[in-house]
């Protein structure tokens, strides 16, 4: 019975037996929404607060260490997966340049992860997504209230900024808020109410913000990964049999694409950064990959430490916030995971990210080759298929603190307490 309901379309909101909960005993599903609403808008402006509401957010998820008599921070496989690579950036310290700062922000990662791992263990699915929509709309109603704009100097284009100061940050809540905001619309059993305000208010309020912060990068990921997502849903909806070869032909039509993109290349390559309103250096993004790449293989093994590059006082850092108009010395990156994880951790962490990142592609795409398209399904293989294609073009999962972390590194343990409860209940009606 449970296997069909996987496979069923729209996707349907599995019900958990008692001694299912029992696995990992949840809060209540009202709590449970407002604190995960609250923790994505204390992460939304984390670099705006002081140290308060950063207490307060840890606040919320450490005193569920032990829960109803059981101990939520248990070992496993999932924690392990998450724990390590915030681990590896405090041990960095040792090498760093700027010992204490990466120490610092090492273990703001690490009990941000920490604090992920319980979340994902005490929440179900369904207030999670709630309360996820719940924050992002509180923040872009701010952000579109606050009349904020600003001009890229590069292109030249009027840009909704927000509280953030980036446009790209606007858009990448607002892209978050769409693709959450189509998950709850497709799913059975939410009422006409909860299809109102956590589906197609927030899809409007979120496509308005879109269309205002012009931020490339965000369209052009959220339009692939709506497609791909499509073509997931329809290679599970045809015989088991079947969609090897199904998944086959859409590779073949990928790389087919891509051939005759590289073959008209500056045609069409120009065209589609026209559209977008970029130059064919994206706004400058290749001019830093390469002075990334440079100053990363200075240090290649283990990097210059978690956090030590863009710190006041480098040179290197300096000439860049001088030649990119950034007075304020702060909220500046490489614009790619890979070359910012590079230099911060060298080789070593570039390869723990990059297995991070694919290990939660591969077990979201796993799970829908499996069950089908599901809400569980849906929300950890798109979520980690959006971070896999901005990952060429931003730095969101690094942290310390922010969306991009706070979601990535909860990917993993919900997968895991999803699991144990799905199984429990099935060993219940068997």
């Amino acid at each position: 019975m449970v296997a069909e309901a996987q496979e069923a379309w729209p996707i349907t909101f599995q019900p958990l037996g008692r001694a299912a909960r029992g696995a990992f005993p949840c809060i209540p599903d009202g709590a449970a929404m407002l604190y995960v609403a609250l923790s994505v808008i204390i992460m939304a402006y984390s670099s705006l607060f002081t140290v308060f509401p950063i207490l307060i957010f840890l606040l919320l998820w450490f005193r569920h260490i032990f829960y109803k008599g059981v101990y939520i921070l248990r070992p496993s496989a999932a924690a392990f997966a998450v724990l390590t690579f915030p681990l590896f950036a405090c041990y960095s310290a040792f090498w760093s340049d700027y010992p204490l700062t990466t120490i610092y922000h090492g273990i703001e990662l690490l009990t941000l992860a920490v604090s992920t791992v319980i979340m994902a263990r005490i929440v179900r699915i369904k207030p999670f997504i709630r309360g996820l929509l719940l924050g992002i709309i509180v923040i872009m109603g701010v952000t579109l209230a606050s009349g904020n704009y600003a001009e890229d100097y590069m292109s030249k284009t009027r840009s909704l900024m927000g509280f953030f100061g980036s446009k790209n940050e606007v858009g990448f809540f607002a892209e978050i808020g769409i693709y959450l905001s189509l998950l709850i619309l497709l799913a059975s059993r939410t009422t006409f109410f909860e299809k109102i305000i956590f589906s197609l208010f927030s899809l409007g309020l979120c496509s308005v913000c879109l269309d205002l912060s012009k931020s490339a990068t965000s369209v052009a990921s959220l339009a692939i990964l709506l497609s791909l997502c499509t073509a997931a849903y329809m290679i599970t909806r045809i015989p088991r049999q079947l969609r090897g070869l199904a998944l086959m032909g859409i590779l073949f039509g990928l790389i087919t694409g891509g051939v005759v993109i590289a073959t008209a290349h500056f045609d069409i390559v120009n065209t589609i950064l026209d559209a977008l309103g970029k130059s064919p250096t994206l706004t400058g993004r290749t001019y830093l990959w390469a002075e990334g790449l440079k100053n990363g293989m200075d240090r290649p093994i283990l990097g210059y430490g978690y956090s030590a590059f863009w710190v006041s006082g480098r040179p290197q850092a300096e000439q860049y916030w001088y030649e990119f108009f950034i007075p304020e010395k702060s909220g500046f990156h490489f614009h790619n995971l890979y070359i910012q994880a590079f230099v911060d951790l060298g080789l070593a962490g570039l390869l723990l990210m990059g297995w991070m990142l694919l290990a939660s592609c591969g077990r979201g795409l796993s799970l829908v080759w499996r069950s089908g398209v599901t809400l569980e399904s849906g929300l950890v293989f798109g979520l980690s298929l959006l971070f896999l294609l901005r990952s060429c073009f931003e730095v969101d999962v690094l942290g310390p603190y922010g969306m991009g972390p706070l979601l990535f590194f909860s990917l993993i343990p919900i997968l895991e307490a999803e699991s144990l409860r799905n199984n429990i209940s099935k060993g219940i009606e068997n």
